[in-house]
């Protein structure tokens, strides 16, 4: 069986049998469209091959990009290579790509941060009927919208 479609099949395909797939110019995809289209092969026990045509030309960037792909099978462990390699964006505004101008965190340099307040939340949500009151302070304090102003990007 042979398939030839657009990307459109990055979601919602599913048909076993497929296990060869080659990427046209793969070099101008993003990592999360790259990894949508590679898992629509691979749903049986059939081995499946994932080839990705390029530009002998590639940018740096792009050569970083399909090396995540080739070296990773994992979606958070790529959305992470990828938040790396392109940025954030700014969270609150318009741009998605590049570093945002926080005033208070940098996600890059404070890495270990995120990890200790990961483990607070769940510390916090494992016994919510406890922590009741510093969940909502918390709520309250973050998430009320005219608090945000004061966190944006300068």
């Amino acid at each position: 069986m042979i398939l030839v479609a657009t990307t459109l099949i990055e979601v919602g395909i599913n048909i076993p049998s497929a296990s060869l797939m080659i990427v046209e110019a793969a070099d101008r995809f993003g990592l999360a469209q790259l990894h949508q289209l590679r898992g629509r092969i691979s749903r049986s026990n059939l081995s499946s091959h994932c080839v990705l045509i390029h530009n002998n030309n590639l940018s740096e960037n792009s050569r970083d990009r399909l090396l995540i792909l080739k070296n990773h099978d994992n979606g958070f462990e790529i959305a992470e290579k990828d938040l790396l390699l392109r940025g954030s964006g700014d969270i609150l505004g318009t741009n998605q790509s590049g570093l945002p101008n926080w005033r208070f965190f940098k996600p890059f340099e404070d890495y270990k941060l995120i990890e200790e307040v990961k483990k607070n939340c769940e510390n916090l949500l494992s016994n919510k009927s406890k922590n009741k009151e510093k969940i909502n302070f918390l709520i309250n304090t973050f998430f009320k919208k005219s608090h945000l102003k004061n966190y944006r990007s300068a």
